[in-house]
């Protein structure tokens, strides 16, 4: 089990992945925005999903604030977006996901991006 910190400034998005997140065993902290997030980032997710385009502020902010916060500059992080595909690499993400998405597909990437993570801790 992970603790998973999702980041989406829309309410039924955010009950959506705790869903799909929770069916899987993980632990999901919710947040409306990024402020909230890098508050929420205290609680130490083990991967961070962010919508990059919300209502106050964006995905991308939060990623570069993120970095920067002690013990997270390797932190996994999706960014999910329904309006562009963005440039995962200058997000500072480490996968995009498409909206509207398959609970599969969301499945796959924290599965991946858990396993390569937990592979590389010391």
């Amino acid at each position: 089990m992970a603790r998973i910190l999702v980041i989406d400034d829309d309410r039924m998005m955010r009950e959506l992945y705790q869903e799909i997140l929770t069916r899987r065993g993980h632990a999901v902290i919710l947040a409306e925005n990024g402020t909230e997030g890098l508050a929420k980032v205290e609680e130490n997710p083990d991967l961070i999903i962010v919508d990059l385009t919300m209502a106050d502020g964006d995905g991308y902010e939060f990623l570069k604030r993120l970095r920067a916060v002690p013990g997270h500059a390797t932190t996994p992080v999706i960014v999910s977006s329904g309006q562009l595909a963005g440039d995962v690499a200058i997000a500072g993400a480490d996968r995009f996901l498409a909206k509207p998405f398959r609970a599969n597909e969301l499945n796959a990437l924290v599965d991946e991006l858990l396993s390569s993570s937990r592979g590389t801790a010391s």
